[in-house]
């Protein structure tokens, strides 16, 4: 599984990361995962999601590219909390 955070975006006032990830996940977690997108004190969005068919241990292959928003003037300390993780 890989998780890629990009270099931060400017645009006017707001800054943009874009976060790249691969992996695998049953139904039910990757909807408590994007459930858990919505609930986020930052404004998020899913950029690009690409989902397989289940294999055979019951998991979808997932592809995914989420935007996180935020000031600018908290960008560098934002970038290495995402980067962090």
């Amino acid at each position: 599984d890989n998780f890629r955070p990009g270099r931060p975006e400017d645009s006017n006032h707001v800054r943009r990361i874009r976060v790249q990830m691969t992996g695998q996940a049953s139904y039910e977690c990757l909807c408590r995962f994007l459930d858990g997108l919505h609930g986020l004190p930052r404004l998020t969005q899913v950029s690009r999601m690409m989902i397989e068919p289940a294999t055979a241990a019951g998991t979808y292959p997932i592809e995914m590219e989420i935007s996180i928003f935020f000031a600018a003037d908290n960008a560098k300390e934002e970038h290495a909390k995402v980067a962090q993780r």
